[in-house]
C-alpha cells in the first residue's frame, strides 16, 4: 500500500447551488467530492492520507472582502482583509454522511469535541486539537444501528476545515 496520495488540481471553477464545482477538458463541471469518489472507496488507501491541492475558481464575486483602519502611534492605515482567514469549521462528517447524534445519547463528535476543547483549550491551538478530535472519533468503535434485517455498522469521520492565522484558545 502507498504511503500517501496527493492530488493536485489546476483549473476553473464555479460555485453553484450544488456547491463548488470544476471545470474539465470535455466540458464538465464536476464536484471535488465526486472527483475523489473513486480513491476514498479505494480499500487500498484506507489507511493513507489523502492530500488534494487546489487552484480553482470559487465563484466570480468578492465576498467577504474589506478594509479595516489600523491606528496605532499617531497614525492611521487602511488593511485589506478577509473575514474568512482565521476560521475553523468542524464537521461531525464529510459530505454525504450521516452525522450520529441519537436522542437517547450524546453525540460522540460533540462529546469528544467538547473533551479536547476543555481538556487542551488553554495549551494547544485548534489545529492540534482539531487533529486530536480527528483521530479520537476516528478511533471510537462503530455505531450499531439496528435494521428490519440486521444490524449496520457505521464508522465516523470528522471532517474539519482550517484557515488559520492564529486560533489559539483563550
Amino acid at each position: 500500500a502507498p504511503d500517501m496520495i496527493a492530488i493536485c488540481l489546476l483549473t476553473h471553477g464555479t460555485w453553484t447551488k450544488e456547491g463548488q464545482k470544476m471545470l474539465f477538458s470535455d466540458g464538465a463541471l464536476v464536484s471535488l467530492e465526486r472527483l475523489l469518489e473513486p480513491i476514498m472507496k479505494c480499500k487500498e488507501l484506507e489507511h493513507c492520507p489523502k492530500i488534494c491541492i487546489i487552484l480553482s475558481c470559487r465563484g466570480s464575486f468578492a465576498e467577504y472582502q474589506g478594509v479595516n483602519e489600523v491606528t496605532g502611534g499617531g497614525a492611521s492605515a487602511l488593511v485589506p482583509s478577509h473575514s474568512t482567514r482565521d476560521r475553523i469549521i468542524f464537521w461531525s462528517s464529510p459530505p454525504g454522511n450521516n452525522a450520529f447524534s441519537p436522542t437517547s445519547q450524546e453525540s460522540v463528535f460533540i462529546k469528544i469535541l467538547c473533551n479536547n476543547l476543555d481538556k487542551y483549550g488553554g495549551d494547544c491551538d485548534l489545529e492540534s486539537i482539531a487533529k486530536m478530535v480527528n483521530k479520537e472519533v476516528c478511533d471510537h468503535p462503530p455505531i450499531l444501528v439496528q435494521t428490519d434485517t440486521s444490524v449496520q455498522r457505521y464508522y465516523m469521520a470528522p471532517q474539519v476545515k482550517i484557515i488559520p492565522i492564529n486560533l489559539h484558545i483563550k
